[in-house]
Formats: structure tokens, C-alpha cells, sequence
């Protein structure tokens, strides 16, 4: 495998941040427009909105691509660690969110891209997070559990994120992994995340899935094969 070195890699940021300068300059120009009551009307706002929305999804993308090579190294991770190593971003005390991380020490080491692993369970406490704050910020609470379990005589160590949030609706649950799909537009949601967070767990032959229960909480669990496992902790 090719690696760039320390000093082309940084030109290439230098030149990728350069490439995207002028367009958020004018994200930046036509979103003030629309705060600054420029006299369109909804319909042309919409539109200007939608292009907005649609550069951003396009960009997101080609950023994906462009630092895959970077960013697509496996190494021996252990998950337990990065689960913990993630969950301490977070400030749950200041947020009023009683946090639990049960482990299972049992499961092994294996070879993941550490970054794009992090990435999902970043992703998915955030939601978290969030969901719990609609529905009652004073007595949230958060558990995550590690374990293996065997699906289809296939071997997963499983990552399972529970929070005690608003839920999500059945009418909503087959579109959650689309891309584009968001219960935030209105917050500036771009509905990648969970998509996202699906694609880098087909890439690795993984799979996520919830259980949800309107006003009671959601389960994400999170399935990643065992197949290149190094050795027991």
C-alpha cells in the first residue's frame, strides 16, 4: 500500500480546504440573504435552500472519497477501549445522563479502520443523546454493552447503545438508514449520519438494527464480524 507522505498530505489538505473556500464563502453569502429579508419569496428561498442542502450532501461525499485512502487502514483495535475512548467526548454529567459501559472482556481484538469505527458509535450516542433530551434531560440514561453473538453461524461482536429517549415511530422505522432522511431538517439535519454509519458497516460485512418503543427508548445494535480476529484479551 502507497502512503503520502507527511509533507504531501498536507499540501493535499491545503489544496482540497482551497478547492471548497469560494463555495462556503457563497453558502455563507446566500444563507445570509435569506436571514436578512431579501424580499424572495418561499418558494425561491426553498429553492436556494434545496441547493444548499444538495452542495453540502455532494461535498460530503467527495470528502469521503477523496481521504478514504487515509482514512481506510485497518489495525488491531480493541473495541471495548474505543467504545470507552468515544463515550468520554461526551459530557453526560453537565448533561444530567447517568451513563453505564458493561464490557465484555471475553471478545477478542480484531482488525477494523479504527477512525470509521468511531465514527458509528460517535454517530450513534449523539442520537442518542439527543433523543434523550426530547423526552426527559433530567432523567436520562445511556447503556452500552459489548458481547459477541452469532447470527447465521456467523460470529459478531456486538456494540449495543440503549437510551431511555423519546423512541422512534413506526411509520418512520423503514426510512431511518436512507440517505437524505431526517426527523432534523428543520435543525439543519442533513440525514447522512445513519446512513453513513449503515455503508461503513456494509463495507466491513456488518450490519446495524434497533429495537424502539415510542416514549420508552431505543437499542441500536451494532454487528461486527469476527472472520479477522487476532487473539483474546
Amino acid at each position: 500500500m502507497l502512503f503520502r507522505s507527511a509533507l504531501g498530505f498536507d499540501t493535499h489538505v491545503k489544496s482540497f480546504l482551497h478547492e471548497y473556500k469560494n463555495e462556503l464563502i457563497d453558502i455563507s453569502y446566500n444563507l445570509q440573504k435569506l436571514l436578512s429579508g431579501s424580499g424572495k419569496s418561499n418558494k425561491e428561498k426553498e429553492q436556494i435552500l434545496g441547493e444548499q442542502i444538495e452542495w453540502i450532501d455532494r461535498r460530503t461525499e467527495a470528502i469521503q472519497s477523496q481521504f478514504a485512502a487515509e482514512s481506510n487502514v485497518s489495525k488491531a483495535v480493541n473495541i471495548n477501549e474505543l467504545v470507552k475512548k468515544t463515550a468520554n467526548f461526551f459530557d453526560f454529567d453537565n448533561r444530567g445522563i447517568e451513563i453505564a459501559i458493561i464490557p465484555d472482556q471475553a471478545i477478542p481484538i480484531i482488525e477494523v479502520d479504527e477512525t470509521k469505527f468511531q465514527q458509528i458509535i460517535h454517530n450513534l450516542i449523539a442520537n442518542a443523546i439527543d433523543a434523550i433530551e426530547k423526552a426527559n434531560p433530567k432523567q436520562g440514561k445511556m447503556t452500552i454493552k459489548t458481547c459477541i453473538v452469532t447470527s447465521n453461524s456467523i460470529e459478531y461482536i456486538q456494540i449495543s447503545i440503549e437510551d431511555n429517549g423519546v423512541g422512534i415511530p413506526n411509520e418512520i422505522k423503514d426510512e431511518i438508514f436512507k440517505k437524505g432522511f431526517s426527523t432534523h431538517k428543520s435543525e439543519g439535519g442533513t440525514g447522512i449520519g445513519l446512513y453513513i454509519v449503515s455503508e461503513i458497516l456494509r463495507e466491513h460485512g456488518g450490519k446495524i438494527y434497533y429495537d424502539s418503543t415510542v416514549g420508552k427508548g431505543t437499542t441500536f445494535f451494532v454487528n461486527i464480524p469476527l472472520r479477522r480476529h487476532l487473539y483474546q484479551l
